[in-house]
């Protein structure tokens, strides 16, 4: 997306991590003077050994609740889109910092928690964290980055944040993060 040299983001490299994550494989054909053709192939169904492996661990990732999620990166809300879906959620999807304010304030009652981009357009996602606790201050809220700051994320979490993903992460850590969160909340930790 963009054209060269305006893009400093991570998005193909989540994209290619989220695709790992649920079996991807990918296929690269070059042709002298045709160009490059990069084919993906998704699993419509997890592989028996993907199950197995989740099925195993002591609790489900799985949830019904309602998750708000803001990520500029089209490709990279299209597969966590498609994970939290597949995991059983319902996802309200921004692709910005101010639409994601606006979701919010439209929808917190049934809002159970939010995935946010910490670098997005309008607001960044530090930025959207502050305005909702202004709203609602129970929501748990996760952060995805790639290069946050320890004082800056110790400062966040001393001000509620929930929690943090590394972009690029797998299906199974932005899973787990998003159940924390959930836990922690409806348990009143």
């Amino acid at each position: 997306s963009g054209r060269c040299g305006e893009e400093t983001g991570l998005g193909l490299s989540v994209f290619d991590s989220y695709l790992d994550g649920i079996g991807r494989s990918r296929e690269l054909k070059r042709e002298p003077n045709q160009g490059t053709v990069c084919s993906i192939h998704i699993p419509l169904m997890m592989q028996a050994g993907h199950l197995e492996s989740e099925q195993e661990s002591s609790r489900s990732l799985e949830g019904g609740e309602v998750l708000l999620i803001a990520e500029d990166d089209e490709r990279v809300m299209t597969v966590i889109s498609m994970i939290l879906k597949n995991a059983g959620y319902s996802v309200i999807p921004c692709k910005d910092g101010g639409e994601a304010v606006s979701a919010f304030a439209d929808n917190h009652e049934q809002v159970a928690a939010a995935l946010l981009d910490f670098r997005m357009p309008v607001m960044n996602g530090a930025e959207v964290f502050r305005e909702w606790r202004q709203i609602n201050s129970n929501n748990p809220v996760v952060l995805m980055s790639g290069n946050l700051s320890v004082p800056d994320l110790d400062g966040l979490k001393a001000e509620g944040l929930s929690g943090v993903v590394s972009k690029p992460c797998t299906r199974k850590t932005l899973l787990s993060a998003l159940r924390d969160a959930l836990e922690v909340a409806q348990n009143g930790l």
